[in-house]
């Protein structure tokens, strides 16, 4: 499937979008759009593209008809082919890289706040909820 065949289905995505600024700098920002994707799923799929980048010819990849980086969630692809990407020819590489990587440690920043918030939590022997008074011994 192309760009456009993907996007008329409105997938879960990861976008990174790309402006060059009057001065020559690049403009670079990002987002999740919907939901649902999972998160270590996600990390690692940024990290297979960052590679593919790296490795690869540009005009290899599937063309984004915008100036974006688009990563595509299709959940009922299956396992190993649940990540499409497209990216516009244009964007230089080294910066979207770089974007993507700070995209990806925001992820990884999340996550370990979620794991550390699960593993303060004081729960009773059934690892369910604490009811009533909790006994101090002392």
């Amino acid at each position: 499937m192309n760009y456009a065949e993907i996007m008329a289905t409105n997938p879960p995505r990861v976008r990174v979008d790309y402006a060059r600024a009057e001065d020559g700098s690049e403009r670079f920002s990002w987002g999740l759009v919907g939901g649902g994707i999972p998160g270590m799923s996600l990390i690692g799929a940024i990290s297979v593209v960052q590679s593919a980048l790296i490795q690869v010819e540009p005009l290899a990849f599937e063309r984004c008809d915008e100036s974006a980086l688009v990563l595509v969630y299709l959940k009922d692809a299956p396992a190993g082919e649940q990540f499409a990407w497209f990216v516009h020819p244009d964007i230089p590489m080294e910066p979207l890289i770089g974007m993507l990587e700070v995209a990806k440690q925001t992820l990884v920043s999340a996550q370990m706040a979620q794991m550390a918030q699960a593993q303060s939590r004081i729960v009773a022997a059934n690892g369910g909820p604490i009811r009533g008074r909790p006994i101090i011994l002392g």
